[in-house]
């Protein structure tokens, strides 16, 4: 699975490890596309931290992308 173009806004308290923090949450995004055979399109996902570290993170991404299906764009 190859994602073209992924958007991650961190808290600022991630900021020390968000490179790593944002590596994880992608890879947990990707695998629960690949999991659901998704074959393109767009999502907006929007998790909100309350505080709550990384791989807590990660689960809710992809908890959420399990819960969409993308959407794809008209004409493109």
């Amino acid at each position: 699975m190859i994602i073209k173009h992924m958007r991650l806004v961190l808290p600022s308290r991630m900021r020390s490890t968000a490179q790593a923090d944002a590596r994880m949450i992608a890879e947990a995004a990707a695998k629960a596309l690949h999991a659901q055979n998704t074959q393109g399109g767009s999502m907006n996902i929007r998790i909100d931290a309350h505080g709550r570290p990384a791989p807590l993170l990660a689960q809710d991404v992809a908890k959420e992308v399990r819960h969409q299906s993308p959407t794809r764009k008209e004409g493109g």
